[in-house]
């Protein structure tokens, strides 16, 4: 799994960030989700398939630090577990 940023500048963290899964065997593209934002923490791959990232709850600067989740096998869909 690997995240694509435009550039290394740091304003390119407020633009959408490609997440990729590729498999190590074949190099295809397993699977691809496009985070609004650069994420804040790194993504946690459980091994039911699950993957679980922090990141806000809107695009507001200050907006709330949150728990997401999504799981591989399904469409590049993200859910809001939780917040404080």
């Amino acid at each position: 799994m690997y995240r694509l940023q435009p550039n290394v500048d740091e304003e390119s963290g407020y633009f959408p960030i490609i997440e990729e899964i590729i498999a190590v065997d074949s190099g295809a593209v397993s699977n691809t989700f496009t985070h609004p934002r650069m994420p804040e923490s790194e993504t946690v791959w459980t091994s039911q398939g699950t993957l679980f990232f922090v990141d806000k709850v809107t695009a507001n600067v200050s907006s709330s630090k949150a728990l997401w989740r999504r799981d591989i096998s399904e469409a590049s869909i993200a859910t809001l577990i939780a917040f404080r």
